[in-house]
């Protein structure tokens, strides 16, 4: 607020303006509305105003938020302004010189005290957006409501949307030539899903408020980059050409770093949407539509988050598969809470007498032993120990129902399989 009071300077110094401000005794918002009405020659208007906004409201809130009301009571004179009255004299002695004092332009005053309230009409009689950004409202039969500008002088302090006490109407000519050096020109881009496609914007704006925009017919591919991937951040990162394999790469990772979160960058989804100007973007060169992302290399780009020495510890101590004693190549399943999964029937096991561990011997692996139907019969992450106690109980309950399939009482030394008894003889 003090660095658009003029106050303070970008780097927060205090400014020649802001040492006149401490002047008045009054609050800086004030003081640079006197300061500021005097060089418009309407110091005695602003005196006004900032006596009434240093005073309780002299009127009932019944009579609405017009501060034109309010300088008119003042004027008219009685015993309960007399005070008012006063400060606005003694005020107006400083600040006052060659006045006209026109009070068609209380608005362009309060302007240069409030330039964080400035108000504008946001469809709803008497709704408003701040330049602050927040939400405000007027009763609907207040005289302002329909006003399309405003400039809100006193507030209440809810959060989500203020109640305006006390403001001016302001005509869009009197903003532009009062706060002209606070609004801001910018090019935005933004994600279309109407029209599915890049819609880039050149924007005037003052604080949060928009006062005007031109679509740019043919952005360049800076700003088709921006647009698509804000169409990311939109759509979500299941919208990228995930495969099942690419999701269960970036569970490896995520895997190592939950062990060693200093050697492993974070490829959790999170992290990767707050990214994505850092791995996505460099891929998105010459890319203007969205056809073009559904093809984009995306394992190639994610896998830039690693370094060479790290794509080859990847493959030692997560690896995609591991050999089980038929000499098959079973997948591990990271994409879980727990330990890595890997799922095989249970005769393919047989004679494996240690579980198998990964990121050097750190975690076992847990096995999720599959019936001949495919379906969980028991979930282990000590093999030894399931040989000995569980074994003679699951086989007793499975060998009834598939006596096709090999139940050995000695299951270490029985030949591991994939096939039924019958199969396994006639190879």
């Amino acid at each position: 607020l003090l660095t658009a009071l003029q106050a303070l300077d970008p780097n927060g110094r205090i400014t020649g303006h802001g040492r006149d401000l401490l002047k008045p005794g009054l609050h800086p918002r004030l003081a640079h509305l006197l300061i500021e009405g005097e060089k418009r020659k309407l110091g005695g208007l602003a005196a006004e105003l900032a006596a009434l906004l240093s005073d309780r409201d002299p009127l009932p809130a019944s009579d609405g938020i017009d501060m034109f009301l309010r300088v008119e009571a003042l004027r008219k004179g009685g015993a309960r302004l007399k005070s008012t009255r006063r400060l606005a004299q003694r005020l107006a002695a400083k600040f006052s010189h060659d006045s006209h004092d026109d009070p068609t332009r209380i608005g362009e005053l309060l302007a240069i005290a409030f330039p964080d309230r400035i108000a504008m009409a946001r469809g709803g009689r008497g709704r408003f957006l701040l330049s602050n950004g927040r939400g405000a409202f007027v009763s609907e039969d207040d005289s302002l409501a329909g006003a399309d500008w405003l400039v809100a002088a006193e507030l209440d302090g809810q959060a989500r949307e203020a109640r305006i006490h006390l403001g001016a109407p302001l005509s869009r000519e009197t903003l532009e030539s009062t706060l002209g050096e606070q609004v801001v020109e910018e090019t935005t881009t933004n994600w279309d899903e109407s029209l599915g496609t890049v819609v880039a914007k050149r924007v005037r704006k003052l604080g949060a408020l928009t006062l005007d925009f031109k679509i740019l017919d043919e952005p360049d591919a800076q700003t088709v980059q921006n647009g698509l991937l804000d169409a990311v951040r939109q759509r979500g990162l299941d919208s990228l050409p995930w495969s099942p394999r690419l999701r269960q790469w970036q569970s490896r990772v995520e895997f190592l770093r939950t062990l060693n979160p200093d050697d492993w960058p974070a490829v959790d989804d999170e992290t990767l949407i707050k990214q994505l100007d850092d791995w996505l973007a460099p891929f998105l060169a010459g890319v203007r539509r969205w056809a073009d992302i559904e093809s984009l290399d995306l394992r190639a780009a994610l896998e830039q988050r690693l370094d060479f020495a790290q794509q080859q510890r990847l493959s030692e101590l997560a690896p995609e598969q591991i050999r089980v004693p038929t000499g098959r190549w079973a997948s591990l399943d990271y994409s879980g809470e727990g330990a890595p999964v890997l799922a095989t029937k249970l005769q393919s096991v047989f004679g494996w007498t240690e579980t198998p561990t990964l990121a050097n011997g750190r975690v076992p692996v847990t096995l999720h032993l599959l019936s001949p139907a495919g379906r969980v019969a028991a979930i282990t992450s000590d093999l030894s120990s399931f040989w000995k106690q569980a074994y003679p109980e699951v086989r007793k309950d499975l060998r009834g129902r598939y006596p096709k399939h090999p139940w050995p009482e000695d299951p270490l030394s029985a030949v591991p399989s994939d096939r039924t008894q019958r199969q396994a003889r006639s190879r």
